[in-house]
């Protein structure tokens, strides 16, 4: 036969549903074989070349149209976008995850510092605990640990006066000490107007309940708040010593006992 003939006569269509329904009976689960219509050319003469790739695009344009087959340019962004959302998900869980991590980390740290909560972590649970005072024109609060505001009781508005930087910087007292936790230090607050940044100096005492008494500005933007809490309740020097001597005569009495 010559060549036109042969191809005259081949149904191009009917010889690759019938070799795709050929494979798919032969296919055992999780073999991995190309489909015919992406191999047949290693098949055919070259001289049949042209005619089957056009036939090839025919027939993949119907099946698409159809329904039969997907679009596979479609599905292909489809899936790059869902493999590219689900990375980007993974990510994101795992910088939350890590972000999380350091900030405990940083707080465990934190529980026993002289610096912070001190030695025996007696402050931590005041951590934002807060305390606020209403002047008239402005409430002013202070939340320990964290920072301190003021806000207009006209308008709503508030400023910022600084976060917790620091207990008492006198270089006279040392972390630990009993003066060292009376003086609280908020900095870097929000720029005052042709002035410095805002800040607060909190000053504590001991007293029956957390709470705000007083509030002063100084100079511009630097405010000075009188406060109290218990937990600088401390007990005397005289009354420690009477706790560790009554401590110690329990103790030998329990060996005499013994």
């Amino acid at each position: 036969w010559e060549i036109k003939g042969l191809t005259e006569r081949t149904d191009y269509v009917s010889l690759l549903l019938d070799h795709e329904r050929h494979l798919a009976q032969s296919l055992e689960a999780g073999d991995k074989v190309k489909s015919i219509l992406f191999s047949i050319e290693e098949y055919l003469p070259g001289a049949l070349l042209p005619t089957y790739e056009s036939g090839k695009a025919a027939l993949l344009e119907m099946l698409q149209t159809l329904g039969i087959l997907p679009k596979s340019g479609h599905d292909s962004s489809a899936e790059t976008s869902s493999a590219r959302q689900a990375n980007n998900d993974a990510k994101n869980a795992l910088s939350s995850a890590e972000s999380r991590l350091r900030n405990e980390e940083g707080e465990l740290t934190k529980l026993f510092d002289p610096r912070w909560y001190g030695s025996d972590g007696a402050w931590k649970k005041l951590d934002n605990t807060c305390l606020s005072k209403d002047t008239g024109d402005y409430t002013y609060s202070v939340c320990l640990f964290k920072g301190a505001t003021q806000k207009s009781n006209k308008d709503g508005s508030s400023n910022n006066l600084g976060t917790f930087g620091t207990w008492n910087k006198s270089p006279s007292v040392q972390p630990g000490d009993y003066d060292y936790y009376t003086v609280m230090h908020y900095e870097r607050g929000a720029q005052c107007w042709n002035g410095p940044q805002r800040s607060v100096t909190l000053k504590l005492s001991c007293g029956t309940e957390n709470e705000l008494l007083s509030v002063a500005e100084p100079e511009k933007c630097e405010y000075h708040f009188i406060g109290k809490t218990p937990a600088l309740c401390w007990p005397t020097e005289s009354e420690q010593g009477k706790t560790v001597k009554a401590k110690a005569k329990e103790t030998a009495g329990q060996r005499e006992e013994l």
